[in-house]
């Protein structure tokens, strides 16, 4: 069966066939999602999302080659791209936090002074909280003493002190433990500090 072509279709095949023709004597080039000036003699796989520079061998730029990938694939690139300028910036952050830290930590022996010196204050912290907390189990022991001597009838303002004060021994209780894992807190922010710091003063970047 014979096949019959208008003349445009017939013309607009020949010049997609001149194209592909001369576009196989082509030079690409793009710059990838990672800054990279990428250039080869065929389209080049890292910049498909892009668009690419083509250049004749003479030098002469020609059409560009738009990007090829399908909207949801483009799209899934673009997360790519964001995730990997995230995890950058990330890396980024966390060097100039080493540098903070090895500024502020130039040897092991200032890291350790530090860390006695924060527990010195926690720990005086905490002895202050337990001698507060001994004044207010004796008043509350007094309070209950003077409810006690009222009988079966005591009077609104005893029963008021006993309540005010068995509320002030559990908030202080409260303190106490809130210092106590304030205090491991820290503890434990050191040793994470320590072990970074080890690599740091090794010379490597953690």
């Amino acid at each position: 069966m014979r096949h019959y072509f208008s003349g445009g279709v017939a013309a607009g095949l020949v010049l997609v066939c001149a194209s592909v023709w001369a576009q196989s004597s082509a030079v690409y080039s793009c710059v990838d999602d990672r800054g990279r000036r990428l250039v080869s003699d065929r389209p080049i796989p890292e910049c498909l999302d892009r668009e690419q520079r083509v250049l004749g061998p003479s030098g002469v730029e020609r059409q560009p080659l738009p990007p090829v990938l399908t909207k949801s694939e483009r799209e899934q690139a673009a997360r790519e791209r964001e995730h990997q300028q995230r995890e950058r910036e990330r890396i980024a952050e966390q060097r100039r936090l080493n540098q903070a830290l090895l500024l502020r930590y130039p040897d092991r022996n200032a890291h350790e002074a530090a860390r006695l010196q924060q527990a010195q204050q926690l720990d005086e912290v905490q002895a202050m909280a337990r001698a507060r907390l001994a004044s207010l189990d004796e008043l509350y022991l007094q309070a209950q003493k003077d409810l006690a001597t009222q009988g079966s009838n005591p009077t609104p303002e005893a029963q008021r002190a006993v309540k005010a004060a068995q509320m002030a021994v559990a908030a202080q209780k409260q303190s106490i433990e809130t210092n106590e894992l304030n205090r491991q807190r820290t503890m434990l922010r050191f040793d994470d500090e320590g072990r970074l710091l080890e690599k740091l003063w090794a010379g490597e970047q953690p």
